[in-house]
């Protein structure tokens, strides 16, 4: 088939095709944005709410008693090691 249109119908006709597209492919670009945000929403909501969870254990638990006490029996390994015998020495069995 052979197209008789004039060439500023036909150049307007290719301009009237691109516009087309253009507003096609934004539209479906701008959808799946949407969709995309909507499918997330609940998981954002999950995430901000187990870490605010999370901060408020955290908080809790660097006030309580026993991690205080906790620290502190860490730091007795080190004081103990000097009056642990050293390998090669006094291991407690004959040696005859």
């Amino acid at each position: 088939m052979i197209n008789l249109l004039p060439y500023e119908d036909k150049k307007e006709l290719e301009l009237e095709k691109r516009r087309r597209f253009l507003v096609v492919a934004l539209f479906g670009a701008s959808v799946i944005v949407f969709l995309g945000l909507i499918l997330m929403g609940p998981i954002y909501l999950s995430l901000a709410l187990e870490k605010r969870s999370f901060l408020r254990e955290l908080d809790s638990a660097s006030q309580a008693e026993p991690l205080q006490r906790l620290a502190e029996v860490e730091q007795e390994p080190a004081g103990l090691r000097a009056f642990a015998p050293r390998p090669g020495t006094c291991s407690g069995r004959n040696q005859d």
